[in-house]
């Protein structure tokens, strides 16, 4: 496995690839993952486990 910050931005690339394209959005400023976001890539999970700040709902 890899290991340090490689390693780290190879897992978020490969969790995100589909969120860098449909983000940044105007009415978004902040996106949080938790660990358990990265078990999946994040087009496979429900909306609204995701916090979206700026939004006046999760989705």
């Amino acid at each position: 496995t890899r290991h340090g910050a490689r390693g780290l931005r190879a897992v978020l690339e490969s969790a995100m690839t589909n969120l860098m394209f449909e983000l940044p959005r105007e009415d978004v400023t902040a996106l949080t993952l938790e660990p358990r976001h990265l078990d999946a890539p994040l087009e496979a999970l429900p909306a609204q486990t995701l916090k979206l700040e700026g939004l006046s709902k999760t989705a």
